[in-house]
């Protein structure tokens, strides 16, 4: 069994605060928190079946992006209220969507291959 990245990448990207994933070791499945309690409390599974994911801050993805861009005026004000509609706008005004797009996944993936071998999980990158 291997972990596909690139059809799972965009669990590793922490948007609400309170959202978390579990990997199941056993069947290399992906859990909610709440669809591993239930695991558990049906004795499907052991609490040491999974591992917490990891996740990289929005913020961070999009701050490297505005770096490689060079919009530096646009990275300072990212932490105005609108610092978000901003950064779509800019996006969008500017053709960059499918750029945008791209870079997030590359990003993702990168952050989830790291933690795959941290933990020692059979991943691939291959579609």
């Amino acid at each position: 069994m291997y972990l596909q990245l690139t059809k799972i990448c965009f669990i590793f990207e922490k948007i609400l605060e309170d959202e978390y994933n579990y990997f199941n070791v056993e069947d290399y499945h992906v859990y909610s928190i709440e669809e591993r309690q239930e695991l558990i409390n049906a004795e499907t599974y052991k609490t040491d079946d999974f591992i917490l994911i990891s996740q990289m801050e929005r913020n961070e993805i999009v701050e490297k992006y505005l770096v490689k861009n060079r919009n530096y005026k646009l990275l300072l004000n990212r932490k105005d209220y609108n610092f978000y509609d901003k950064f779509h706008w800019y996006i969008e005004d500017n053709n960059l969507v499918n750029d945008w797009n791209s870079f997030e996944r590359f990003e993702l993936i990168k952050f989830a291959v790291v933690w795959c071998k941290k933990n020692k999980i059979r991943f691939t990158t291959k579609k």
